[in-house]
């Protein structure tokens, strides 16, 4: 099959751990991917991953003149992972990143859905990712 030529019309989306690794791989990788989308994976609320999310953006922050990422896209649910033990919660980690994000001046979008860590919520926001990326492929006959 035929692979775009170009980073801004290749993307790379995930969800859950994926969704992370799609993150951290776009980070690192702006001449290859120039769209990205985290559905419940942003940039990691469990301990160990923040900073493998962290060092991208640092990578990134050296390369974003040359290749300026077109859309950076993550979501979380409302009732996304919660382990109370660790005290760890999920969307806290993607705030975290996100205020990174704004402190940095990376443009980006945020959506935090009334759901939770599920490929059912994750599915219904699929087809609107791909149109935010690539448009509707429709002409506009005028």
């Amino acid at each position: 099959f035929k692979v775009a030529l170009t980073a801004d019309k290749r993307a790379i989306i995930g969800a859950s751990a994926s969704g992370h690794a799609a993150i951290v791989t776009a980070l690192r990788h702006p001449d290859v991917f120039g769209n990205v989308a985290s559905q419940g994976g942003g940039a990691g609320g469990y301990p160990g991953l923040n900073p493998f999310a962290n060092a991208a953006l640092d990578d990134y922050l050296t390369k974003k003149d040359k290749f300026p990422l077109r859309h950076l896209y993550t979501e979380v649910g409302v009732f996304d992972l919660e382990f109370p033990q660790q005290k760890i919660i999920f969307s806290e980690g993607v705030t975290q990143f996100n205020e990174r994000l704004n402190k940095e001046g990376i443009r980006y979008v945020f959506k935090q859905v009334n759901g939770g860590h599920s490929s059912k919520l994750w599915d219904q926001a699929l087809d609107d990712i791909l149109i935010m990326f690539f448009g509707t492929g429709v002409k506009n006959p005028q």
